[in-house]
């Protein structure tokens, strides 16, 4: 069993919830996924969508768009060499 009280413990602390090993497996493999851990009202952990700011999606979407502008520069520059010789 795991514990959970603001985060997981392997020993019962106090206020703690305890939870079955298989929950405490999906919740790692959620966040390894992109999930965010956040406790419920209840004081249960749960996985939740991350919330951006503005600021963050627009950070995002200029960095794919720099990766995406990259990738194609590369590409295209590869392919000159190609052909080109």
């Amino acid at each position: 069993m795991k514990y959970w009280k603001q985060g997981f413990y392997d020993e019962p602390q106090e206020g703690s919830i305890e939870i079955t090993e298989g929950y405490y497996q999906k919740l790692l493999a959620g966040q390894s996924a992109g999930l965010e851990i956040l406790e419920s009202k209840k004081g249960y952990p749960i996985l939740v969508e991350p919330q951006y700011s503005l600021e963050d999606v627009i950070k995002i979407k200029y960095l794919k768009y720099k990766y995406l502008t990259n990738q194609n520069v590369s590409t295209l520059l590869n392919y000159q060499v190609e052909v080109c010789g």
